[in-house]
């Protein structure tokens, strides 16, 4: 009897190759955030760095998914190719991941709560818009890209609450509205521009004079020669803010990430109040589908995710940061709103 012929099953070569080509990706992926990493010593005048520092922060964070998968595949290279990257998440925000431990304060401690806050967006609803900065019951209210209705609806709906308001806005020019409310006495005012508008004011807390300045600079990313003109705005502001001898507060949507130059600039005399008492990433931005009628809208409800830090409280060494958390709703804004808790070091309670 004649045993039977085995005719031996060829695997599917491909299988293999593509498992092999996703590590080498992966390896690539890796020395490729190492390189910029490296390279953004160089500073943003390269304008390909400073894009990569607006996003960099996401690709650090896929590196938190990606290594773990490499360790458990025994793909040690595509890991070691990795691990820069991880370290660099680990240093810049994994003391926003600790458990909020805050200074503790006699229960008589004066606080003064802050909100900041960019309305702009075809889609905003001035009620919602309104009725966010009510439920958030801050002291200060700083608003970006305030338009002329919103403004006239804010000083009619808000008065009674914020007795002491200033406004400015354009007509059909957005960009430049800005807008504080508040229930301290506002001693001074001024409004200028540079390359987007600005605004200071002195608050009388309980006696004590407080600067502080609502700000937004240019936005980086649609014009030629942004990330400069970014960074000189924000120079300038601080060449300004620096002078001041009371304590201090800067905020508003400062259009940068926390990798970027400008962010930099700031933090070398000012404390990032999120970054020092807030827990997480802190993201702000998208908040609302984008008015652009070219994406698709499966798309467009994809980019309300927020992904981005742009809206920050800073604080000079006159003033303790006691809380900071980001607001969950936005009134479809494509902005979340800021709210920071904050002491003056040397008030007497």
């Amino acid at each position: 009897m004649q045993a039977d012929t085995v005719v031996p099953v060829r695997k599917p070569r491909w299988k293999p190759l593509l498992y092999n080509s996703v590590f080498v990706l992966i390896i690539l992926y890796g020395l490729g955030i190492t390189f910029f990493l490296v390279a953004r010593g160089l500073t943003e005048r390269y304008t390909i760095i400073a894009w990569f520092n607006s996003g960099v922060h996401l690709l650090l964070i896929s590196t938190l998914f990606l290594l773990p998968i490499c360790l458990l595949a025994r793909r040690y290279l595509a890991a070691l190719a990795l691990l820069p990257a991880l370290v660099t998440f680990v240093v810049s925000y994994g003391v926003m991941f600790d458990p909020v431990v805050t200074a503790a304060l006699p229960d008589d401690t004066p606080q003064l709560t802050l909100l900041t806050y960019n309305l702009t967006s075809k889609k905003a609803n001035p009620e919602q818009l309104a009725a966010n900065i009510l439920e958030a019951d801050a002291d200060f209210v700083a608003v970006q890209e305030l338009s002329p209705k919103v403004a006239d609806y804010l000083e009619a709906t808000l008065s009674e609450i914020y007795p002491y308001y200033y406004t400015h806005t354009e007509e059909g020019f957005f960009a430049v509205g800005m807008g504080v409310f508040s229930r301290y006495p506002i001693l001074s005012e001024e409004y200028w521009r540079i390359h987007r508008a600005h605004q200071r004011v002195a608050l009388d807390f309980h006696g004590q004079q407080i600067i502080i300045y609502n700000t937004r600079p240019i936005y980086p990313f649609i014009s030629a020669g942004g990330f400069s003109r970014h960074r000189e705005e924000v120079q300038a502001l601080l060449d300004r803010a620096n002078q001041e001898t009371d304590p201090a507060i800067l905020m508003g949507d400062f259009n940068m990430s926390d990798q970027s130059d400008s962010y930099r600039l700031i933090t070398q005399t000012y404390t990032d109040a999120y970054h020092q008492i807030g827990w997480g990433m802190g993201f702000t931005f998208p908040a609302a589908e984008p008015d652009l009628d070219v994406v698709p809208r499966p798309l467009r409800r994809l980019l309300t995710i927020p992904v981005v830090r742009l809206d920050y409280v800073f604080l000079n060494n006159g003033i303790q940061p006691v809380e900071a958390h980001v607001l969950s709703v936005s009134g479809k804004s494509d902005h979340l709103p800021l709210y920071v808790a904050v002491t003056p070091q040397d008030l007497e309670p």
